[in-house]
């Protein structure tokens, strides 16, 4: 390693001590925090490269994190399945708020979670078909991860400083100590914007990238979105003129999204989860229990993941243990 030379240097009135807090305000540490705990499970890509979904414009994803599950050859077939993180980085010491969900109280959230690199698979009963996704053929939606996990939001917000632009506060660590709640309002664009949108051009990115593969193999990809916050999270319960805040680790944002397709619409579900700093090394435990629930399902029904038929005997009811596999040449 060579000297550092004499004119790399910093001018005067740049002491290293502000330098340092403007870098712990820009949010850099977190992802390389973030990176470092992933990395004693995952194989990590920081400033992970796609394309945006609407503008096409090349974006980055502060971390991916992929971790290969073990494969197995059952009757022929090659199960090769694996798991993703896609996730942002976020910190502020300001709260985020979480409202949470008055119709996910009672019902499974639709679409979650994400397994790419399957095709939809053709149900029979007698002579009614029904197409289904992967994530309904596993039942991966009764697993505790889905079904048990945190509590599901429709919306969220994060606190800013009342009259500063977008984003002003987002990652500021500005002190706290002395602001008053009159002082604060709350913003859904740009934590919208900033978390949620970046998600869900990651999550199409990884549909197409990870696609189904025609041949003797077939290679499931569990993939969650995740957004990590360094700043308080706020769940909020009851009516309006009765908030209840409660301080919480784990929460699960639901949003729907409708495109035109010709003459209708299709209706997609998207689902994010906000995992605090501090319970990131819980979430992942609590994730890689759920992807080996994930694998042994794929290998149990991996004629029918290869095939992309099978039968049941009631299409409303489907078990994913009473699904048989059904050839057609």
């Amino acid at each position: 390693m060579f000297e550092n030379p004499p004119r790399n240097s910093l001018h005067s009135g740049l002491a290293i001590e502000n330098l340092r807090e403007m870098v712990q305000r820009s949010g850099y540490p977190l992802q390389t925090a973030v990176a470092l705990e992933l990395q004693r499970q995952f194989v990590i890509t920081e400033e992970w490269g796609y394309p945006d979904r609407n503008t096409e414009e090349h974006r980055t994803l502060d971390v991916f994190a992929f971790r290969r599950l073990e494969q197995e050859v059952i009757g022929g077939t090659t199960v090769a399945p694996s798991a993703v993180l896609l996730l942002e980085c976020k910190q502020s010491t300001l709260p985020y708020f979480f409202f949470r969900s008055v119709a996910y109280q009672s019902r499974p959230v639709p679409d979650f979670p994400c397994v790419f690199g399957i095709r939809p698979i053709n149900l029979t009963a007698g002579n009614s078909t029904r197409e289904i996704q992967a994530t309904e053929c596993l039942g991966l939606s009764s697993e505790p991860f889905a079904s048990k996990g945190p509590a599901v939001c429709a919306a969220f917000a994060r606190a800013a400083r009342k009259g500063k632009g977008p984003g002003s506060s987002a990652n500021a660590t500005e002190a706290t100590d002395k602001v008053k709640p009159s002082s604060l309002e709350l913003t859904g664009k740009d934590a919208y914007q900033s978390i949620i949108l970046p998600l869900w051009s990651a999550m199409h990115h990884m549909r197409e990238l990870y696609g189904p593969i025609s041949g003797a193999a077939i290679h499931p990809v569990l993939t969650a979105p995740v957004c990590v916050l360094d700043a308080p999270m706020l769940l909020v319960d009851g009516p309006p003129e009765n908030p209840v805040l409660t301080l919480t680790p784990w929460v699960r944002v639901v949003r729907q999204e409708k495109q035109r397709r010709h003459a209708f619409f299709s209706i997609a579900h998207r689902a994010i989860d906000f995992v605090h700093r501090d319970a990131l090394e819980h979430f992942v435990d609590e994730f890689l229990a759920f992807a080996d629930v994930f694998r042994s399902r794929a290998i149990s029904l991996a004629s029918v993941l290869s095939h992309g038929h099978g039968a049941v005997s009631d299409l409303n009811n489907i078990v994913w243990t009473e699904i048989r596999p059904v050839v057609k040449s």
